[in-house]
């Protein structure tokens, strides 16, 4: 039981880093020392897990994916997911205070990309043309994403494989893929009413996501390390434009607001108090995410 109890305690502890944009749950994951055992398990989503369910061997399925690990784990993130829907509304939050929510957004996510960059040894010029690679596909997606959330099953479907895909990486935060999507109001806020229409599809996606995508990316990590990390880091410089907290001052509607129908970027009028506090939160969360940073090295040289 205490083991159990244990294991919910790290699997809030990902949810929760899961729901922040630009904290990866998959670093809290390596922090905790449980990174390993949760890829094995995703892993053992297998041909060979088919063939004993088929066969009605059960319980030996249930060891070939370490279903206990995968159920306690499973169980916190949930709480997780259920804690900042119901009790620290995160969608509210996005809604009514738009700018300093994206001001920690963009901190957390600015830092991540500081930090992707740092885990490269020895850049070279010529890694400068895999970055701008990146950053184009990052700006392209912002501009075919829909502004809108979208109700069509498949790209709910393939916001939850992508997002699942970026799960996994210690460093990218699956929130920000559904930021730049426009889905994260969304989800975030069919989960707090379990509303199936949303997460049927979602859920799907991310369970194939999780069993199909992360075999490509993890062959892609293993041949061309260095080339993915960075077209990775682009992405995420490309699509920094859609988290800058300060805006014109246009009207939007908040429901539309919500929806990811923000004015266009604009730098502030004047420095007010609202600017630095702005300022503030963005420079507390990319310190948080420096502070993870340092416990996750901490953790791999123990």
């Amino acid at each position: 039981m205490k083991r159990s109890l244990l294991l919910a305690g790290k699997g809030f502890c990902v949810g929760a880093a899961d729901i922040v944009p630009g904290v990866s749950g998959g670093t809290v994951a390596l922090i905790l020392g449980i990174y390993p055992r949760l890829i094995a398990a995703i892993r053992a989503f297998d041909l060979e897990l088919i063939r004993l369910a088929g066969g009605g061997r059960l319980a030996q399925a249930a060891r070939h994916v370490d279903a206990p690990f995968l159920l306690c784990l499973g169980a916190g993130v949930a709480a997780a997911l259920w804690f900042f829907t119901r009790v620290i509304g995160l969608p509210a939050l996005l809604e009514h205070h738009p700018q300093p929510v994206y001001s920690v957004f963009f901190g957390l996510i600015g830092m991540s990309l500081f930090l992707l960059l740092r885990s490269l040894p020895a850049l070279r010029p010529s890694d400068a043309a895999w970055v701008l690679g990146g950053a184009l596909a990052g700006v392209a997606l912002i501009f075919v994403a829909p502004m809108e959330s979208p109700d069509n099953a498949w790209l709910l479907a393939l916001g939850g494989a992508l997002a699942a895909c970026a799960m996994l990486l210690p460093g990218v935060s699956g929130a920000f893929v559904l930021l730049i999507l426009n889905q994260y109001g969304q989800v975030l806020g069919a989960v707090g009413r379990l509303d199936l229409g949303v997460l049927a599809p979602f859920a799907l996606g991310a369970v194939l996501g999780l069993a199909f995508a992360s075999r490509v990316l993890a062959w892609c990590l293993h041949r061309f390390r260095r080339r993915t990390m960075l077209m990775m880091s682009g992405v995420v410089l490309g699509s920094l434009h859609a988290l800058w907290p300060f805006r014109d001052a246009g009207p939007v509607e908040p429901e539309a607001r919500l929806l990811g129908a923000r004015p266009p970027p604009a730098w502030p009028e004047r420095l007010d108090g609202e600017v630095f506090t702005s300022i503030a939160l963005a420079a507390i969360a990319a310190l948080a995410v420096l502070a993870l940073d340092r416990l996750a090295r901490a953790a791999a040289r123990a």
